[in-house]
Formats: C-alpha cells, sequence, structure tokens
C-alpha cells in the first residue's frame, strides 16, 4: 500500500468518526428542540443522523462474524508465532565440545 492510500485510508477514517460524533451531538443537542410541525429542519436533519449512524453501525449478525473472524485471527497468530519458537541447540544451552 502506497503511502498516499494510507494517507487517504487515514483522512477518510477521521471523518468517518467526525460524522459519527457530530451525528450523535447534533442529536442530543436537538432532542428537545420547539418543532414547527410538518416541515421542520431539525427534525429533518435528526432523520439523516439516524439513518447513517444505522448504516455506519454494523448489524449484531455482522458483527458477531468479525468478533469469530478476530478470534481466528489471533489464535491463528498464536499458532504460527509457536510453530516459529523452534529449540535450536543455543536455545538448550547444549555444549558442543569434540
Amino acid at each position: 500500500m502506497t503511502a498516499k492510500k494510507r494517507i487517504a485510508a487515514l483522512i477518510l477514517a477521521f471523518a468517518m468518526v467526525f460524522a459519527m460524533a457530530f451525528s450523535v451531538f447534533f442529536i442530543a443537542h436537538n432532542s428537545e428542540h420547539c418543532c414547527t410541525g410538518e416541515d421542520c429542519h431539525i427534525c429533518r436533519q435528526i432523520s439523516v443522523c439516524l439513518n447513517s449512524l444505522k448504516n455506519l453501525i454494523p448489524k449484531p449478525e455482522k458483527a458477531q462474524i468479525c468478533i469469530f473472524a478476530a478470534f481466528l485471527l489471533v489464535l491463528a497468530i498464536g499458532i504460527v508465532e509457536e510453530a516459529k519458537k523452534q529449540s535450536s541447540l543455543i536455545d538448550l544451552k547444549v555444549k558442543l565440545s569434540d
């Protein structure tokens, strides 16, 4: 992955986190607003924020799959690291004398 792609991914991640945080704070701040009726701009914006949060947060079944995949990944890393740790004569402190 090139440096430009990493920077772009980092900027995109910060933008998503900012959008999520802004949506949560906007909803919390305007939850008790004085509604003007059917054409209320704040209510419309709150529904947009709620929809964006629903789309960003993974569904429960997807979250379970992600947790299971992460568990398998950690397990595989542990197995590979244990396999790498092969004993050599130096590790066993064997004296090679003729």
